[in-house]
């Protein structure tokens, strides 16, 4: 057989929550400094606050920033009317509810 050199290249940023920020709002981290959050809507433990991509996942990837972030928007769209008008929108196959 022959020798073969197989070589790749692999980049890892060293992304890190901005503390003082987070210990503003007072929002709840885990022991690797990412901001917990609950699914589907990546909300914290603060009322209306949302996180999503680097700093609410240990996989600091494009795509998973991308998913996060849209359900999270998705959780903004659901929190907003129930802040501003009082009422919860129901959202469901063709039709929109609002209680």
């Amino acid at each position: 057989g022959s020798d073969r050199i197989e070589t790749f290249f692999v980049h890892q940023p060293a992304t890190k929550v901005n503390k003082g920020l987070v210990g503003q709002l007072g929002l709840e981290t885990n022991v690797r400094g990412d901001i917990v959050t609950r699914m589907p809507f990546y909300q914290t433990n603060v009322s209306g606050v949302f996180a999503a991509g680097d700093s609410a996942s240990p996989f600091k990837m494009i795509p998973n920033a991308i998913f996060q972030g849209s359900n999270a928007g998705a959780g903004i769209a659901r929190e907003l009317p129930r802040r501003v008008t009082g009422h919860m929108v129901i959202w469901s196959t063709g039709f929109i509810k609002v209680s």
